[in-house]
């Protein structure tokens, strides 16, 4: 969502420059390496069919996307299949119904929201970059980078002083002055300020895992599963791996529904499962494996409502949870706001 704000804020003639304490972009979707490949995406990610973020990502990517048709999702609920829209309907409500019974209501109204959404976009479909998500971010950056944006990674910004017509950011051993910051709701700086709210923020760690497997699969696309005691859900990453996979071959980003330390031989059982479940060859056996664990630190709706109220324009959080549905509703504040465009 940064990038994709960042590339606005160019096309408007501001100066745009990247703060990121990790050393590569792309959070949460990719690393450099793993298992001896390139462009592995960490996380088990699908992007939700929404009409906005479709054309957008089209016209970003020149048309190089796959089809639900090319990729086969699927949902699957005690052995039998479930179209993905249907899926993702049933999923987010069973999520925001959850969060209702603990009281999480600022979940529950978000993936309330997403639930909606997939009701209302039942006939969608869903698109994924053929490159895998990286070649998105790589298509990002590369605009960005032609319309003059800068990216000073592997800096951390520690505090920020709102002023009443810039802000003032300070990491270690420097400091800079905006116009105006846009912060993600995953990335947290303090505010030198006596009337900045207190902020709230959850941990979320999602546990999941790379598997080399010597045999095929039988989807290129993602699944979600619901009642594996072991697997929440699975994508094909192999397709997107460079150097390309050996075709007796095939690589899964696996999340698991608990902590990876509480399993043996983890590549063997999800290999197990994934083969009981008729996702993979019966033959299908692991050859490695690689844990790719992921913190999420996630500021509350509510926080990031009140700095927004009190600090806007210099200071906004940017919402960067729910990519599809986030994006969307800026896709459509965009177009109301450029109706030529």
């Amino acid at each position: 969502m940064a990038l994709i704000e960042g590339l606005w804020l160019c096309d408007a003639g501001r100066q745009v420059c990247f703060i990121d304490a990790a050393q590569n972009l792309g959070g949460s979707w990719k690393v450099a390496s793993c298992l001896g490949y390139d462009n592995i995406e960490t996380g088990v990610h699908l992007i939700e069919n929404r009409p906005n973020v479709n054309r957008w990502m089209r016209s970003v990517l020149q048309g190089r996307v796959l089809s639900q048709e090319t990729m086969q999702n699927t949902g699957l609920w005690r052995g039998h299949h479930i179209p993905i829209a249907a899926t993702r309907v049933l999923l987010h409500s069973l999520v925001a119904g959850k969060a209702v019974l603990r009281r999480r209501f600022d979940t529950a109204s978000r993936v309330g929201l997403s639930a909606r959404r997939a009701a209302q976009n039942l006939n969608t479909e869903f698109l994924y970059p053929t490159g895998g998500f990286s070649s998105l971010v790589a298509a990002l950056t590369a605009q960005l980078r032609q319309k003059g944006a800068k990216f000073c990674m592997g800096s951390q910004v520690e505090s920020v002083t709102p002023r009443a017509t810039s802000i003032m950011l300070h990491g270690a051993g420097w400091n800079m002055e905006a116009a105006r910051l846009l912060m993600s709701s995953r990335a947290h700086a303090h505010i030198n300020a006596n009337d900045a709210p207190e902020v709230a923020v959850s941990s979320t760690t999602i546990n999941s895992i790379a598997v080399l497997i010597d045999g095929q699969a039988r989807f290129d696309g993602y699944v979600e599963i619901f009642t594996d005691p072991l697997i929440k859900r699975c994508r094909n990453i192999g397709i997107f791996a460079c150097p390309k996979v050996d075709p007796t071959q095939t690589i899964l980003s696996v999340q698991l529904r608990k902590p990876m330390n509480l399993l043996k031989n983890c590549g063997t059982q999800v290999c197990y499962s994934l083969s009981v479940l008729g996702l993979l060859e019966q033959s299908a056996r692991c050859l490695d494996e690689q844990p790719m664990p992921v913190v999420l630190h996630t500021m509350s709706a509510r926080s990031a409502q009140q700095i927004n109220q009190r600090f806007s324009p210099v200071l906004q959080v940017l919402e960067s949870t729910d990519f599809a549905d986030c994006l969307e509703t800026r896709l459509q504040n965009y177009l109301r706001a450029s109706p030529s465009e």
